[in-house]
């Protein structure tokens, strides 16, 4: 009897480490909300044990509906920490459920090719149930570590649509491959063999999921590279411009005693009107288009002026408060790239739309918080992906390069974001912890 309970205690430790496995790499990998404390994880795994408890004593005898409804109870709590299209949440939980039986399948192949399992004999019963639960552990320490970790750019891990259809096909081949070789093994009965098809099978593995991190690597550093490069450019356009506007103060300021003369005979000569039409035609041709919106940070006053030709060509009517000048805390490089892209994104969005445009940029500070809102006119879907706005463009992988560094970026400062749609209307809301 003492033995049969021991079984079960273990059999639920087990379980609630797989269930919180499964969270994780629904957080690490799928774009579903981390818990924001470790007592929120104490609290999933304290509400799967009473759950566990009772299907122990109710349904021990029938796996099916126990499997059922642990994956119902995952799929449950992604829908609650997801913020939109919950329904996806089922999908999600499928696809980091085959990922989990992924890592399952692989520490069983290890097991096989080193022979762990022997190490893990010497505190429990049975060593399969002791190296099964040093694999959850394992699997949990390093997820756990991932998602809190601030060295590891979250947008390299989080799998893309497409990605996520292919781990999920290739999870599903795996076995079907591991099941056909061990029938050959069988048939052949060779120690060698066996040791070739397993290695076979990890080095696989190993490709495929190497072969997708290193190429979402290296997509991650070339959408860098690119805000990089039309950081510059902007900067660039806007010293040509500054550059230009202070030639032409130049050449004003030398012509000016000149100008002065013609206008002092004209009043003399009584010729007011004429007076008159000189002075507007020589204010018109020298005026300054410099310094049309100050929002009291240099660098976004740079972003402005770099785009305020096409904003004027669009007619964008642009206002913005002042309050900018608390973002002292952000580096000038993520500033740029924070209010580029949100502004690119405005202009875009205006440009498909019909009548008066506009964006608006309102800055005002509650609570030792900072709180920015964009708002644009919009006409149109917004579209989604993984918690995380994407392109309408017909080349998505071409266009919409920044948007997800965005939002990295206001993590990095620890900030929030909101978005609101209504009326046609698009705002995006940030929020600043300032100390």
């Amino acid at each position: 009897m003492m033995m049969e309970w021991q079984s079960i205690v273990l059999s639920i430790i087990i379980n609630t480490f797989s269930v919180l496995d499964i969270l994780l790499i629904l957080q690490t990998f799928f774009g579903v909300d981390r818990c924001k404390k470790l007592w929120q994880y104490c609290a999933v795994a304290g509400i799967f044990i009473v759950l566990n408890i009772g299907l122990e004593l109710w349904f021990s005898d029938k796996e099916l509906l126990y499997f059922v409804v642990i994956f119902l109870y995952i799929a449950l709590v992604a829908a609650v920490l997801m913020k939109e299209r919950r329904w996806r949440s089922v999908f999600l939980s499928i696809s980091a459920l085959l990922l989990y039986l992924q890592w399952d399948c692989l520490c069983g192949l290890a097991d096989l090719l080193f022979h762990l399992g022997k190490y893990a004999y010497t505190w429990a019963e049975t060593a399969a149930i002791a190296y099964e639960l040093l694999s959850d552990l394992l699997l949990f320490a390093i997820l756990l570590y991932v998602t809190r970790s601030k060295k590891i750019e979250k947008g390299m891990l989080q799998f893309t649509t497409g990605e996520t259809i292919l781990l999920s096909v290739f999870c599903i081949f795996c076995p079907v491959l591991e099941t056909v070789l061990q029938y050959m093994e069988e048939i052949f009965n060779d120690f060698m063999y066996s040791m070739a098809w397993v290695s076979f099978v990890l080095i696989l593995n190993f490709a495929v999921f190497y072969g997708i991190f290193h190429r979402k690597r290296a997509r991650h550093y070339q959408e860098l590279s690119e805000n990089y490069k039309q950081q510059f450019n902007r900067e660039y356009t806007y010293f040509k411009k500054y550059k230009k506007e202070q030639r032409n103060i130049a050449g004003f300021r030398h012509d000016w005693n000149n100008h002065l003369i013609v206008l002092t005979s004209m009043f003399e000569k009584g010729e007011y009107e004429k007076a008159r039409e000189y002075f507007e035609n020589l204010s018109s041709h020298n005026r300054i288009e410099s310094g049309n919106i100050l929002t009291g940070n240099e660098i976004v006053d740079m972003i402005l002026e770099a785009k305020w030709e096409k904003l004027s060509q669009e007619k964008i009517a642009v206002t913005c408060s002042k309050g900018l000048e608390q973002l002292q805390f952000m580096e000038p490089v993520d500033c740029c790239i924070l209010f580029s892209n949100l502004i690119d994104n405005a202009i875009e969005a205006n440009c498909k739309c019909d009548g008066d445009r506009f964006i608006a940029i309102h800055v005002c500070s509650k609570a030792s918080t900072l709180i920015i809102t964009i708002e644009n006119k919009m006409n149109g879907e917004v579209k989604r992906e993984n918690g995380r706005l994407i392109t309408t463009k017909k080349a998505g992988e071409n266009h919409g390069i920044g948007t997800q560094n965005v939002f990295e970026i206001i993590k990095k400062y620890r900030g929030e974001y909101r978005i609101v749609i209504k009326e046609n209307i698009f705002a995006i809301q940030i929020l600043f912890p300032v100390t």
